[in-house]
């Protein structure tokens, strides 16, 4: 019912309706595209298992617009049962390919490997040089991908600690950040983030 209720409530929006389940990739690359052509300098995405502190957006933009080799920034993100909880403050990886936190730093403003599509900002810049995520990963890793792409390109990629949001993760699929010692996660889940990630290694370890 969300369909009927942006546009039963939210007549101003731009709202599009795609007819079938294209996935994250996809799904947000129709967006971004049709952004694109309204001339927008920024995009950004927001999962629909989120809730946004005020000024969020405007920290992003304000720590994007203070260098231009910032490609892509994200915010803290916090767990939304447990606010206390960080569920990714900037992420990196192993050789193999595997997401890992970044080492606690105590910089509010630091440079990071890669951020979470949950909460992205991108800049206008990035998206027409590296392109927007590979259609063919439908959902995980391809954040991941954008962002490694981005720092080929020469981008920076940023996280603003100042800038909050709360995820519940696993929305879409069962598993997401582990939050206890019992972890349960989905052979569909498994599959996709196994698949995209060797794609991911390959295609810009090669680069």
């Amino acid at each position: 019912g969300s369909v009927e209720f942006l546009s039963r409530n939210y007549s101003d929006i731009s709202l599009i309706r795609n007819h079938r389940n294209l996935g994250f990739a996809k799904g947000n690359n129709i967006a971004i595209k049709y952004a694109l052509k309204q001339g927008t300098d920024y995009i950004f995405l927001l999962n629909n298992d989120t809730e946004m502190e005020p000024h969020a957006l405007t920290k992003l933009v304000e720590t994007a617009e203070s260098d231009e080799s910032i490609g892509i920034a994200g915010p803290l993100v916090l767990d939304l049962k447990d606010k206390k909880t960080v569920q990714e403050a900037g992420m990196t990886i192993d050789k193999f390919g595997f997401p890992m936190q970044e080492k606690c730093s105590n910089q509010v403003v630091s440079e990071v490997f890669f951020v979470s599509g949950c909460a992205m900002l991108m800049k206008r810049a990035v998206l027409q040089t590296v392109g927007a995520f590979d259609d063919d990963y439908f959902m995980f890793a391809e954040d991941l991908d954008l962002c490694w792409r981005a720092q080929l390109a020469g981008y920076k990629i940023i996280v603003n600690k100042t800038s909050r949001i709360y995820h519940a993760s696993g929305g879409s699929i069962v598993g997401g950040v582990a939050k206890s010692a019992y972890y349960q996660t989905d052979v569909r889940r498994i599959f996709l983030r196994e698949k995209n990630t060797l794609r991911t290694l390959i295609k810009n370890y090669d680069t």
